[in-house]
């Protein structure tokens, strides 16, 4: 049980920070080195003859029953640590995930709240830990011990679930993920010995520290009133626990601008997050004393909805987060100093298949 829930925590943080090229379908088995080109961020579109500023719109999705649509979402992270003591220590991870994911839309009841079946079918994730590379695809890799480093993604794979959303992309309820949870059982080897009590706390994990911030990369919610080229509003997020620090982010949306694709209107949007950080700065752990900094962050991004299909076409955002601190260690020789930097970024790229 205590495995499920480090990895369902560790996976959550990729997707609680803003929740913010139109090119073919690329395949996963398509080389490393093509695979980690990152798909252009451009969104080509002409521009319409008539006036876009002044008219009205509402980003609302236009979800009819039996409809079916699939995105690609892909993540980049990367982060780099230097530890400073009598020496230096340099750690570097990077790592790469593509995930296809595919909506059908099963019912719309009399108020616009959706009942959608989401199926993620292909999974490609590349790491690499200080120069030494491994790697994971859905379909391709079946030794189990490679599975079992990859459990988070494994379990995702072909075991559809749903969501109850409404028209803006408020997420009511995610259900029916009873295959992710047992195939999660079975993966770490804890299917026939976990505790009934734990099965409650670890459906409840995946559903909302794992499945809810997936889901909310794709599908995201938008303001119910009505629009214009300026509009602005936010959104407050759920604090970010990082090391000693709680994190409260604010998301702010501007309609920037909208333009004309094919002849549907596609509102433009930039997201920019604020954070308000807590959390005691010096603390002392089996008499090692630590000293930390404010950590800065820093966070951005881009949403093109198209206003006509009722569909997000194109979203990308990036994620910076700094932590520093001091560290006195007690030792035969006397007080240690060590000093410890770390550089966390993670880049998504959603697109419209």
């Amino acid at each position: 049980m205590k495995n499920i829930t480090l990895f369902i925590l560790g996976i959550a943080l990729t997707f609680s920070i803003l929740h913010c090229s139109d090119e073919p379908d690329k395949n996963l088995d398509e080389p490393l080195a093509e695979r980690n080109q990152l798909d252009s961020t451009d969104l080509h579109s002409k521009l319409a003859g008539e006036d876009l500023k002044d008219v009205s719109f509402r980003l609302a999705y236009k979800f009819k029953e039996g409809d079916s649509f699939n995105y690609r979402l892909t993540t980049l992270s990367s982060t780099e640590r230097d530890i400073q003591s009598d020496s230096v220590l340099i750690d570097k991870f990077e790592q790469k995930i593509i995930r296809i994911l595919n909506f059908k839309v099963l019912s719309v009841d009399k108020d616009s709240i959706a009942q959608i079946m989401c199926d993620i079918s292909k999974i490609s994730v590349d790491v690499n830990l200080n120069n030494q590379e491994t790697s994971y695809q859905s379909g391709v890799t079946t030794d189990p011990s490679q599975l079992k480093k990859f459990i988070e993604h494994e379990g995702l794979i072909n075991n559809p679930f749903h969501i109850r959303i409404t028209k803006y992309g408020e997420i009511l309820d995610v259900s029916n993920f009873e295959g992710i949870s047992e195939r999660y059982l079975e993966l770490s080897g804890l299917k026939d010995s976990v505790r009934v009590e734990d099965k409650p706390i670890m459906e409840s994990e995946i559903k909302n520290q794992l499945l809810k911030p997936l889901i909310s990369q794709v599908l995201r919610e938008f303001p119910m009133s009505v629009l214009q080229t300026k509009s602005t509003w936010e959104k407050t997020m759920e604090p970010a626990s990082i090391m000693v620090f709680k994190i409260h982010y604010t998301d702010h949306f501007t309609v920037n601008k909208l333009e004309i694709l094919d002849d549907d209107r596609i509102a433009v949007i930039k997201g920019k997050a604020t954070a308000l950080i807590e959390g005691e700065k010096e603390i002392t752990n089996n008499g090692v004393k630590y000293e930390f900094s404010d950590p800065e962050t820093e966070a951005n991004g881009d949403i093109y909805f198209n206003i006509d299909k009722g569909l997000v076409h194109k979203s990308n955002s990036t994620t910076n987060l700094k932590l520093s601190y001091r560290m006195e260690v007690p030792s035969p020789e006397g007080i240690k100093i060590g000093k410890s930097n770390e550089l966390i970024t993670n880049t998504n790229t959603l697109e419209l298949l």
